[in-house]
Order: structure tokens, then C-alpha cells, then sequence
């Protein structure tokens, strides 16, 4: 009889809602929370529902998806932002649009005492810059991250290996929360 194969892969998480209980699950109490660049995926909004939430987004698309879900919104370039401060901010499918530098510069000026991010990881194939779709959003990765990059800040992670489907690059992704 053949050897049972033994699946390796980590997988913290699977699905989208996985993801979100993780989250919910790893979050304190918060009364205002910043959105950053949340673009169309929306989780974002299956994590603050119920909240006071404000979306920063670079693109019309962007504010367009913010209006529809009700969140406040304001017309931010993230590549310049001074300021983010409430009591949470997350960042889904967005560190890896900017450059790594700015997005460490991010993550270290937000006044919060919560930090929440879901994101590709262990990226390969990165495009060399970022340059604004037809509609304005920022598509491109140009920035490759690893578990250990979050560790490192303090975060608490959740890996799931090839989560995103070969179609999508295939690639690894994290979340990682940090409580200040």
C-alpha cells in the first residue's frame, strides 16, 4: 500500500470568512476606524460594520465603493499622507501597492491602538513601479512581504498557503493584527 500523502501546507485560514472571524476575533473594542485604500473587495466592511468607519482611497472607484457600503470617505494618496489616527486601521490588499518603505512609514505614523492587515505574501514576481489603472486604482504589487516582516512589528499572524488561486498568482497570504 502506497504512503499516505501529508499535506505540509499551513493553512490558518481558507475562505473570506475566515478571514474575517480572525480578524473580529483578534480585535479589542474600537470606536473609530480607518479604512485604508479598501478598493472593492470589502471585507473591510464585514469587519466594521457597525462601527464609525472612514475609508481613505486614492481612486473615484475607491470612494464610489466607500459611499455604498456608508463609510465616510476622504480622497487620500497614500504616498503622501501625514496623519491617520483612530482607534483602529485596516489595510486590506494595500501594502503591497506602495512602495515597502512608505507602507512601514504607514503603519508607523497611524496613532491606533489596533492595526489590521490582509495581504498577499511571499510574492515572486513584483512590477518594478506602480502607475494607475485606467480608472485610477492602483493594481500593480510592488512590494513583497513575509510573515516575519510582521513578527518583527509586533503583529500576531495567521498564515494560508497558495491561498489566492493559481488564476490570481497563486500566492500566499497573511493577516496580522497588533494591539498597542
Amino acid at each position: 500500500m502506497p504512503d499516505k500523502k501529508i499535506d505540509t501546507m499551513r493553512k490558518d485560514f481558507e475562505t473570506p470568512a475566515d478571514v474575517i472571524r480572525i480578524i473580529k476575533d483578534n480585535l479589542q473594542p474600537y470606536e473609530s476606524a480607518i479604512a485604508l485604500g479598501g478598493g472593492k473587495l470589502g471585507l473591510e466592511r464585514f469587519v466594521l460594520e457597525g462601527n464609525k468607519a472612514t475609508s481613505y482611497e486614492y481612486s473615484d472607484n475607491g470612494l464610489e465603493w466607500a459611499k455604498s457600503y456608508g463609510f465616510a470617505y476622504k480622497k487620500t494618496d497614500l504616498m503622501r499622507c501625514k496623519k491617520i489616527e483612530a482607534d483602529l486601521v485596516v489595510a486590506f490588499d494595500v501594502l503591497e501597492h506602495l512602495p515597502k518603505e512608505r507602507s512601514l512609514k504607514l503603519i508607523d505614523m497611524a496613532k491606533c491602538k489596533q492595526f489590521a492587515v490582509f495581504m498577499p505574501i511571499n510574492e515572486r514576481k513584483l512590477d518594478e513601479k506602480q502607475e494607475p489603472s485606467p480608472n485610477g486604482t492602483l493594481m500593480k504589487h510592488i512590494s513583497s512581504w513575509t510573515e516575519a516582516d510582521f513578527i518583527e512589528l509586533g503583529f500576531k499572524t495567521w498564515v494560508s498557503e497558495a491561498y489566492h488561486k493559481p488564476e490570481n498568482g497563486g500566492t500566499d497570504a497573511i493577516i496580522a493584527v497588533l494591539n498597542v
